[in-house]
């Protein structure tokens, strides 16, 4: 079984996430890895495969760096307002922020729902009757 997981990023055929703004710090050692992957290439790469994502980027001194995402849709809300992701990028390497980058962009920015919560409800009874287990171990007999 495949599930193209670019599908989860999707909604209508148009990728949810707009902008990343990243925040670093210049001489910080926790910026080291995100420092690497923004001025080293690996952006840079990541920016033509994503052409639909703006990326921006700010110099904060002496602060642990972070990176914000904002998504089209964005379903997570408190207060009636939208709430955007803050993802810490503290003491990471470039490969470990790129792959922060890929998982960002692969989500639709909306809170994760368990499946047990779907329920598909029905508008009236069957006339065969809904599936039980005691139903298929009759069948088998």
């Amino acid at each position: 079984f495949f599930f193209p997981f670019d599908l989860l990023a999707m909604q209508n055929g148009v990728r949810q996430l707009a902008e990343i703004m990243v925040y670093y710090a210049p001489k910080s050692g926790s910026s080291v890895g995100v420092r690497d992957f923004l001025f080293n290439g690996p952006l840079a790469r990541w920016m033509v495969a994503n052409p639909h994502v703006n990326v921006k980027t700010y110099v904060r001194g002496s602060k642990h760096p972070f990176m914000i995402c904002k998504h089209q849709k964005n379903f997570l809300q408190r207060k009636g307002e939208r709430i955007e992701w803050s993802i810490p990028l503290r003491n990471k390497s470039a490969k470990e922020v790129e792959s922060h980058f890929d998982h960002v962009n692969n989500n639709s920015g909306g809170k994760a729902k368990k499946i047990t919560q779907r329920h598909i409800a029905q508008p009236k009874e069957t006339i065969q009757g809904f599936w039980t287990p005691e139903f298929q171990s009759q069948l088998s007999k």
